[in-house]
């Protein structure tokens, strides 16, 4: 049995259902209220001590981090297959995978507390905005959350965000140009 603590505001939870959707696969799972702070409940710590988005339970085994579980599932349901066939082709889709865990993850944590969960978070009192960032166990997470929510699109990390989107779309632009797919022709 496949189940999945996710969230709906949140892309990496995104990425694992898009797989569990091409692949066909039956689950079950969990929405968890990033706002009101489930991730942050002693029970889901259990489970992902980060405190973060996605998290599979596959028949008692917990999996976290979505580019690990879509790699899990890749591999412990074959049919039908994600990834190219050809090792090449397999190496440069892990590479754009790499690169969203390297420089888009964390820019969209960054934008989405900047514009979507800003207005939610002003309307808490100030000790309850503090006890909610001082929940996330990453410092440099915790800071960066905390500065865009605070700050808006005046934090000092907004920009770079934004650039990383430009320079990802900008480098997939370009490979599409050259083949229909990013990795594999199919």
């Amino acid at each position: 049995m496949l189940y999945l603590y996710h969230a709906s505001p949140s892309v990496a939870p995104v990425l694992v259902r898009i797989v569990l959707q091409e692949k066909g696969l039956p689950w079950d799972g969990k929405i968890l209220d990033l706002l009101r702070g489930d991730q942050f409940q002693p029970e889901y710590r259990k489970l992902n001590p980060k405190a973060v988005v996605p998290t599979l339970v596959h028949d008692g085994r917990t999996i976290s981090e979505s580019r690990v579980i879509i790699e899990y599932l890749e591999e412990a349901f074959p049919s039908p297959a994600l990834m190219p066939a050809d090792p090449y082709d397999r190496a440069i889709a892990r590479l754009w995978m790499k690169k969203i865990d390297d420089y888009l993850h964390d820019a969209v944590a960054v934008l989405s507390f900047a514009i979507a969960f800003r207005r939610k978070l002003l309307k808490k009192t100030p000790e309850q905005v503090e006890a909610r960032f001082a929940a996330i166990p990453d410092p440099i997470m915790r800071e960066h959350q905390r500065l865009a929510a605070l700050q808006g699109f005046e934090a000092p990390h907004v920009a770079t965000a934004l650039q990383n989107y430009d320079k990802y779309v900008g480098e997939m632009e370009e490979a599409l140009v050259r083949s229909p797919f990013l990795a594999g022709n199919n």
